[in-house]
């Protein structure tokens, strides 16, 4: 724009700025076509568009505001990687520039300081060679992609409107861990229910001692937020228990935050991560089966401990991976015990819909028909959710017309729960007319809030398979509803069980180790005082223990027994 005319190159660009009226074409040069729009389409209007769409504009304002002293508001990781590859081939301002450079020496003097250390002539040599990015994302963890991993630095939960939160996370990228402990215990009395604080909180009163034990926890948050904040409530207690009895050796729990989003790729880049991360004695996690497979596959190389409170797929065993263990049955228990229910109940014909190539959703489908299927009753169709020309109406109609299917079973994976609750609004509409009801039965995936609050009454009478359910005679329920506010699910009391049994292989081993807490974990046995409710201990990875019908029903059920939402809630199938 500051040029007063530019040679024609044909470009799309160029017919859009002729056709808007803001340019003319005179032979072969562009020009602008009155002094007007010169004045105002000018390199300052061109640099303010720019800048409104930076995609690091936040961090910059807020540099800019310490009068660039600020170093915790620069760049770094995957987050400096991705705006320099944004700002390729853009005419940026000069603190744009002076903004990145700031952020690539905060890097680079950081790096350089640890591998100064650490490194022998080779490392120099191969540093001043061009390698460095390479050498430092060997060495150390969380550097590639630190937006996925918290201890302390950051919320995975925006727009929680709560200051304290926000000043305890600055105290702690600080390293100012009085300020932070303080700041966070403030923010876990203003909302009590969100364990993101309460961890955050503890590891701080855990730097603050600088002699920590370290723990990782994995969880789907942009892929299921309920389903990640469910998960991390029962780390959190276990974790604030621990800590509130001083730990071991007055050694706290640290506990790491990761986001793999429920996707294999992801999942096994944060399973790297904490391979790196000397600190980290164990791995709670992943959610989903497939996640879990994924991610096993690195934990075994490393002889890193993980223990899933949610994948159920029997695929996932400790003759394939030796590493493997998990706090709740497998899909052969919980496909059996669904399949008794629907053969006691005169269930004779069923359709299932099923996760295509999803190894839990595979597996459990597997162990309802092994159990269900004889010369009396038929699987007479199986139905997969992740077909894109899948039609709710249609399925429904043929379910009960053609197929004459007494029930519908759904074993979705996360990803597939709202097109379950879609064929259960379509099920709702049209079986009335048609004369005949559909039962619906399901897998554990579909035990959540999100399940009551978008499929309401089409839902209602829905039977899961689930691996825990709180009643009012259980301890753990009680405590867990005192914390919380609330009821918990069945992957609250898993997770609090995998922490527990960290702990305990921890507590057993004077200088605790990855390879001593493996070792240790084949061994431990935790009372029901000591767990959600059931004795723990691990055969061959395995717990031995029964899964739990429940219904949604309507109306409002007890305050600390399972989940509530919408005018419906689960209770135990008796």
């Amino acid at each position: 724009m500051d040029e007063k005319e530019l040679a024609v190159n044909n470009t799309l660009e160029e017919s859009e700025l002729i056709l808007s009226g803001i340019v003319l074409q005179k032979q072969d040069k562009l020009r602008i076509y009155n002094r007007i729009y010169e004045s105002v389409f000018n390199s300052i209007w061109v640099e303010e568009i720019v800048a409104a769409r930076r995609p690091y504009a936040e961090k910059l304002i807020a540099w800019r505001a310490s009068k660039r002293e600020d170093e915790t508001k620069l760049l770094k990781g995957g987050e400096l990687r991705k705006a320099l590859d944004w700002s390729r081939k853009k005419i940026l301002s000069v603190e744009d520039y002076q903004f990145f450079k700031a952020s690539q020496e905060r890097e680079i003097h950081n790096y350089k300081t640890f591998l100064a250390s650490i490194c022998s002539l080779t490392i120099v040599v191969l540093l001043l060679g061009g390698q460095f990015k390479n050498i430092k994302s060997f060495f150390l963890p969380y550097v590639l992609e630190p937006e996925l991993f918290s201890k302390g630095e950051k919320t995975f939960f925006l727009g929680r409107g709560n200051l304290y939160q926000e000043y305890g996370i600055n105290a702690f990228q600080k390293s100012d861990y009085q300020g932070a402990s303080a700041h966070f215990k403030t923010a876990t009395e203003i909302e009590s229910n969100d364990p993101e604080l309460l961890i955050y909180y503890n590891n701080a009163l855990a730097h603050k001692k600088d002699n920590f034990l370290t723990l990782a926890v994995a969880v789907p948050i942009n892929a299921r937020r309920d389903a990640a904040r469910e998960i991390l409530r029962g780390v959190a207690q276990a974790q604030n228990e621990f800590n509130q009895r001083d730990g071991i050796n007055s050694q706290l729990l640290n506990i790491i935050i990761a986001d793999d989003n429920n996707d294999s790729n992801q999942g096994q880049r944060v399973a790297q991560e904490f391979i790196k991360d000397k600190n980290v004695l164990g791995v709670i996690g992943h959610n989903g089966s497939s996640v879990s497979q994924a991610a096993v596959l690195k934990y075994q190389n490393s002889g890193l401990a993980m223990i899933s409170p949610t994948s159920t797929s029997t695929e996932l065993n400790q003759k394939n991976y030796p590493v493997f263990f998990r706090t709740i049955p497998s899909d052969a228990k919980n496909g059996e015990v669904l399949a008794n229910y629907a053969i006691e109940t005169g269930i004779k014909k069923v359709v299932i819909f099923y996760r295509d190539q999803d190894i839990y959703s595979e597996s459990l489908k597997e162990a309802f028909k092994n159990t269900f299927e004889d010369e009396d009753r038929k699987v007479v169709n199986t139905i997969n959710l992740a077909d894109p020309n899948l039609d709710a109406f249609n399925v429904v109609a043929r379910s009960v017309v053609k197929n004459q299917a007494d029930a519908a079973i759904f074993f979705p994976n996360l990803e597939a729960i709202s097109t379950v609750i879609n064929i259960a609004r379509e099920k709702q509409n049209i079986t009335p007319q048609l004369g005949k009801n559909l039962d619906l039965l399901g897998g554990d995936a579909l035990y959540g809030a999100d399940t009551l609050r978008q499929g309401n009454k089409a839902v209602e009478g829905l039977v899961l398979a689930i691996p825990w359910f709180g009643e009012e005679s259980n301890s753990f329920a009680q405590e867990a509803c005192n914390t919380w506010g609330g009821g918990v699910s069945w992957r609250t009391a898993a997770s609090y069980d995998a922490t527990q049994a960290f702990i305990a292989a921890i507590s057993k081993s004077e200088n605790p180790t990855r390879t001593s807490v493996l070792e240790n974990l084949k061994s431990i046995r935790l009372p029901p005082e000591e767990t959600s409710g059931n004795e723990l201990d691990f055969q061959n990875g395995e717990r031995n223990q029964e899964p739990v019908l429940v219904r949604v029903v309507s109306g409002r059920g007890n305050n600390c027994s399972g989940l509530d939402q919408g005018g419906f809630y689960f209770e135990k199938v008796e």
